[in-house]
Parts: structure tokens; C-alpha cells; sequence
């Protein structure tokens, strides 16, 4: 029987006119990929319709109250209904195969789609600056401030529901992103609170304090903005944290059969990674065997770490 070392010029252990092997723990983990999937798009969803909402119910208050702290916190929510998009569309195109003309899949267009929600929301707290500095040299008088009051707790509610919500779903599909974007919601929605103090400064008189609230809220669409931009950025140039490929590499050496580690490459394409590993085996090995091998390499490593949708195996002989 013709030994892995004797076909090591090859250059390749990916053995693609062979089918994997396909196991009820195989089944079971697409089973649940599937199942977090629509967990995740019904998540991102309802956070979606519901910060929705309370920012069109807030944009009728500022309408009538003419408050740039309340459209500045009805901006952010909009901005953080916005922002969401990206994780739908990262659930939602977790359900495609790769075709003949994407064969890579569709993981790219959830990064385009974040050039796009970037630029808007960027866009939107520049508009709420301008306009909060303008209000700062030409004070006007902001009506209806039990209004405000109540739309600036609606904001808080909208974000607290979006946050049980996110947490509760997060952990049970356990999915780090939307579990830190349930984290942030909460955030946000006590950031909303913070309308009240603009309120409280127009009552005692003085007008000034609903403009400082909105360049307040300004800068925080604009912070937002910032780091989701930064987030896309490092994707599309394909940075990796060092100690998430290190954590790849100590994953494939518990694998059986695997003697060392040559190299670990990876990049993001969408929110998922896409590795290249390079590891030595034994030289001795048959065909079939070292083919095995891979393929426990590439099941064992996807089952363990979620985030990895595809890898690509190359296997190095190496005497005993």
C-alpha cells in the first residue's frame, strides 16, 4: 500500500473526490448550526423592529417638542437599529451554500452591507452636531417636556427589551456577538435616561442643557459609528488576534493523529473565519489513513470552535 510520504510532493491533503465521513454528531452539530441560525435572525429581528419603533415614536416627540437631546437619543437607537443589520444579514446568509459564481459564499456581503450602515450612521451624528451647536448660539425654547420625559423612559424600555432579549437568545445559542450586543443595549438605554438631565436644565431655565445633551448623544452615534467601521476595516484586511490563531493551533494539536503545528492561517470572511493549516503527521501513514486524518482534523476543529467555517488542510510527512 502505497505510504503518505511517497506522495508528499502533492502538496495537498484535501482528497476532494472523496466524500466525509458523515456521523450523527456531524448531523447533530449542522442540526443546531441550523437552529442558531434562525434563533439568531428572529433575535436580530425583533431588536431591530423594536429600537425601530421607539425611534419613530421619539422622532414624533422631537417633532413637537423641537428637543435636540431626545433626536439625538432617537438617532442612536435608529443608528443601533442600523448597526444590527449586519448580524441579520451574518444569521440569515449562514442558511446559503456557495454557488458556481460566489464559491466562497456570500460571507462579504454582510461586510459591504456594514461600509453602507457605517457611512449612515456617521452621516446622522454629524447632522444631530450641527444641529445641537446651532441650538447652543441660538437657544429656542423646547415645548412639551413631559413628552420628552416620557419618550426619553420610552427609549429606555425599548432598549432594556432589546437587551433581555438578546441576552436570553445569545446564551442559548451561544453567540458571543449577539450576547455583547445585548450588553450594549443596556447601555444605551440608560444612556437615554440621561435626556432627563437636558429637561431638568430647560425647566430651570436654562435652554442650553437639551443642546449639551445632543452633542452628547451626537458623539456617541458618532463613537458608534467609529468602532463599527473599525470592526469592518480589520476584516477586510484580514486581521486576526494572534491569540484566537494560537488558541486554533493548541485546538488542532488535541486532535488524534496530529504530531505538531506548521503554520495557522485564517481571515474573516463575514463574521466567520476561514483557516489554512499546515501540520505534520506521521510518514508512514497509507493514503486512506492520512485522509482520515484530515478529515477528523477538519470535523473535530469546526465542532470545537463554532466560528471556523471552513479549513483547509495541508499534511507534512514526517519520519518517525
Amino acid at each position: 500500500m502505497q505510504s503518505f510520504s511517497e506522495i508528499e510532493k502533492a502538496d495537498s491533503a484535501e482528497f476532494k473526490d472523496s466524500p466525509a465521513p458523515v456521523n450523527s454528531a456531524e448531523a447533530e452539530a449542522q442540526s443546531e448550526h441550523l437552529l442558531s441560525s434562525e434563533s439568531g435572525i428572529m433575535a436580530t429581528e425583533w431588536s431591530v423592529i423594536i429600537l425601530t419603533l421607539t425611534a419613530v415614536i421619539q422622532f414624533v416627540v422631537v417633532s413637537l417638542s423641537g428637543s435636540m437631546a431626545l433626536l439625538g437619543d432617537s438617532i442612536h437607537n435608529f443608528s443601533d437599529a442600523l448597526s444590527a443589520l449586519p448580524l441579520w444579514l451574518a444569521f440569515f446568509l449562514q442558511k446559503l451554500q456557495p454557488d458556481k459564481r460566489f464559491s466562497h459564499g456570500f460571507g462579504r456581503f454582510e461586510d459591504l452591507a456594514g461600509i453602507f450602515i457605517v457611512a449612515s450612521i456617521i452621516l446622522s451624528g454629524l447632522v444631530v452636531s450641527f444641529e445641537s451647536v446651532m441650538r447652543l448660539m441660538h437657544p429656542e425654547k423646547v415645548h412639551h417636556l413631559m413628552f420628552v420625559l416620557v419618550a426619553a423612559f420610552v427609549g429606555f424600555l425599548g432598549n432594556e427589551a432589546v437587551a433581555l432579549f438578546r441576552l436570553k437568545i445569545g446564551k442559548e445559542i451561544g453567540s458571543a456577538a449577539l450576547t455583547a450586543d445585548g450588553y450594549h443595549a443596556r447601555l444605551d438605554g440608560f444612556t437615554s435616561l440621561s435626556v432627563i438631565i437636558g429637561c431638568i436644565g430647560v425647566w430651570l431655565g436654562y435652554p442650553q442643557a437639551d443642546s449639551l445633551v445632543g452633542l452628547f448623544m451626537a458623539a456617541l452615534t458618532l463613537w458608534a459609528g467609529w468602532e463599527l467601521a473599525a470592526t469592518i476595516l480589520k476584516r477586510l484586511v484580514d486581521e486576526v488576534d494572534p491569540q484566537l490563531l494560537k488558541a486554533i493551533g493548541e485546538n488542532v494539536l488535541k486532535q488524534p493523529g496530529i504530531r505538531g503545528v506548521e503554520s495557522v492561517k485564517a481571515r474573516y470572511c463575514g463574521h466567520r473565519l476561514r483557516a489554512e493549516i499546515v501540520v505534520s503527521v506521521d510518514g508512514g501513514l497509507s493514503v486512506e489513513n492520512a485522509q482520515r486524518t484530515s478529515e477528523n482534523l477538519r470535523s473535530g476543529l469546526t465542532r470545537s470552535m463554532p466560528v471556523i467555517e471552513h479549513v483547509s488542510i495541508e499534511l507534512v510527512a514526517k519520519d518517525q
